[in-house]
């Protein structure tokens, strides 16, 4: 069979049309659930049906989840051997695809030396970094509650990010909005981070984009190399992710083999520093570009689609669509006014198991919020029904003690100089290693015989680490660290948590097993990589038969056959301090959006008249997303004689 075929066939127009386009500015607008994918992934393949080699094709997108699928999709068009997503590098026959970080990270690795940065360097995660600060404040012996690390933390990264908008812009300009304290915790994290050869999230683009400013010929190399790119979810780049993507499309005279794809109507991360604006002027940027618009949806029913598009509607700075789909029009929404919040979660428990008896996987439900806060009472409902289910954006498999913890002997073993991993297990098991004698050791102090001696075990089991980084698989590493340093004996203490942890441990060998057929050391790297960069959309396991539990804006890039969108009241969804602001407003219309689109075929919509969050008991009016559905779209559900629903807003 001819393999374009495979590549073309059960395409749209629009979606065709998008991926046969190959050569200049492209700006593909799609829709929820129009395929999206499915377009990038076969105009990759099409790409090298064409002839164009492999690694002439960097595609980005924002976790490796979706980096992840995409690599599947294209291994399965192109008809590629079964491949590990970590043995790309040792076969050449996939171009690059991955995160913006993870891409920052590749670029970094092979050129980070030109700007100082070892190809060993530490990757600080959320936690490893506001460790560090915390330290740092209470050596600087600064009050934690004026000064915390959290808001320290922030701070630092508005910083970083502020002085890459502009080169003109002063450093000592920014720093002067904030106290004298702050600007020293900033020089001496930076400092830290520079002598233990480790870089932060930001540093992973902001150093990125500073080695392609610095050194043109490196910049060069890979424009040359990369003459076709690919951006998902471009409503969701930050003004360095968007600097990064023009520098890498090439000057302003090159061919501009660029396509992005994107829906201003789901861009739902302005708090973090996206921008949905780089997508309404791309075709400013590129003034060559063709524009494409993907309207036909392939996932929800004809009566969640029309309640969508009234709702975003709504919104002014958005380009024009409508979504449509062949689907019949399915069940209307249903819409439930419960008493409180404890009502609310015992209605969705309730009809959780009902779907259930009917023959409906508890997999393919999910229970959404819009506050970390709301999910309280749904656990303890779900757990009183004794409901299977999972809370994406709890702890996550990479932030447990015990992970932590051997992940820092594998980071020591890569990079000798990390202090961070260093302090972290010094005395990880117990070994007589002190705080004093910590603090003594890592400033280099002069230390007695009996100190030197308790050291020394330590030392011992970082010196052989290291030598059998350079040689062993990463599950062997692994396997070398828990067995020097005691770590088995120490989890293992004979209790039902003791095990649980080893349990954990278990699965840890499991998971850096499918780097082990990349040479050393290689493969811990690209371990510790992933690691590092994993996400709470990357830990959803759609195989485990239970409800997922999330924010709606962990929920974006998902679908489910029966959704609950819980809390729309005002002051809760949309949110009190948006309320006020036409522009935050706007964004909570476009989170409504994503809510509703995330259903294939049920969708319930719930508020209560009451509600216990943040330690008080609140009235709250109905959204007024629900005053904007269409009447003839909904069944109301109103257990309770009130006339709620006519409230005014």
């Amino acid at each position: 069979m001819n393999p374009m075929n495979d590549i073309l066939s059960n395409l749209n127009p629009a979606q065709r049309e998008a991926v046969t386009t190959i050569n200049g500015p492209l700006l593909v607008i799609a829709g929820a659930g129009s395929g999206k994918t499915r377009v990038l992934t076969h105009r990759i393949a099409y790409l090298i049906s064409q002839g164009i080699q492999p690694d002439n094709i960097l595609a980005v997108t924002f976790t490796n989840k979706a980096a992840g699928e995409m690599k599947e999709r294209v291994g399965n068009l192109l008809k590629t051997p079964p491949l590990s997503p970590y043995q790309r590098e040792a076969w050449g026959g996939m171009p690059w695809m991955g995160t913006f970080h993870a891409l920052g990270v590749y670029l970094l690795r092979r050129d980070g030396h030109h700007i100082g940065i070892p190809r060993s360097f530490t990757i600080l995660d959320e936690d490893d970094t506001q460790s560090v600060i915390k330290r740092i404040i209470k050596e600087r012996q600064l009050d934690p509650k004026q000064f915390q690390p959290a808001r320290v933390r922030h701070i630092i990264s508005a910083l970083k990010n502020n002085q890459s908008k502009n080169k003109e812009y002063e450093q000592e300009e920014e720093e002067l909005r904030y106290p004298k304290e702050i600007t020293n915790i900033y020089q001496q994290y930076e400092k830290e981070l520079q002598e233990t050869h480790a870089l932060d999230f930001d540093d992973l683009l902001l150093k990125t984009v500073g080695l392609l400013h610095a050194h043109p010929d490196v910049l060069a190399k890979w424009q040359a190399q990369w003459r076709y790119i690919l951006v998902d979810e471009y409503q969701d780049t930050n003004h360095i992710q968007y600097t990064l993507t023009k520098l890498l499309s090439g000057p302003a005279d090159s061919e501009h083999n660029i396509m992005v794809v994107g829906d201003v109507d789901q861009a739902i991360y302005s708090w973090r520093g996206a921008d949905f604006r780089n997508i309404l002027s791309f075709e400013r940027d590129w003034p060559q570009t063709k524009l494409i618009t993907l309207e036909q949806n392939y996932r929800s029913t004809g009566i969640i689609l029309e309640a969508a598009n009234a709702v975003i509607q709504k919104n002014k700075e958005r380009k024009e669509k409508n979504l449509w789909t062949e689907r019949a029009e399915g069940p209307l929404l249903e819409i439930n006014v419960m008493e409180n919040e404890r009502e609310e979660a015992a209605f969705i428990a309730r009809e959780i198991t009902r779907l259930k008896r009917t023959g409906a996987k508890l997999r393919d439900m999910a229970v959404l919020y819009r506050t970390n806060a709301q999910s309280r009472a749904l656990e303890e409902s779900f757990l009183r029904n004794s409901i299977p289910y999972r809370l994406i954006g709890g702890v996550r498999f990479y932030e447990r003690k015990e992970i932590k913890d051997i992940l820092a002997y594998v980071r020591l073993a890569a990079n000798p100089r990390d202090r961070t991993s260093a302090r972290r297990v010094i005395n990880t098991p117990p070994r007589g290693i002190g705080a004093v004698l910590a603090e003594k050791y890592f400033a280099e102090k002069t230390l007695s015989p009996k100190e030197q001696a308790r050291l020394d075990t330590f030392l011992g089991i970082k010196k052989n680490l290291e030598t059998a980084y350079t040689t062993s698989a990463p599950s062997e590493l692994a396997h070398i660290a828990i067995i020097q340093s005691g770590y088995e004996t120490y989890l293992r203490d004979g209790t039902p948590e003791g095990e649980d942890r080893w349990a954990n441990a278990e699965e840890l060998f499991s998971v850096t097993s499918a780097y082990d057929a990349m040479d050393p050391p290689q493969g811990t790297d690209a371990f510790l990589e992933n690691a590092a960069l994993v996400s709470d959309a990357d830990s959803i396991d759609a195989s485990a038969d239970a409800v997922h539990i999330m924010t709606i804006h962990a929920a974006k890039g998902l679908e489910f056959e029966s959704v609950f969108a819980t809390g729309f009241e005002e002051g809760i969804f949309p949110h009190t301090l948006s309320i006020h602001e036409p522009a935050q407003m706007e964004e909570e219309r476009r989170l409504c959006y994503v809510a509703l689109t995330r259903a294939r075929t049920r969708l319930y919509l719930s508020a209560a008249q009451t509600r216990a969050i943040y330690g008080e008991v609140q009235w709250n009016e109905p959204s007024r997303f629900l005053r904007e559905i269409p009447e003839h779209l909904v069944q109301l559900q109103q257990p309770i004689e009130t006339n709620y629903l006519e409230t005014e807003i």
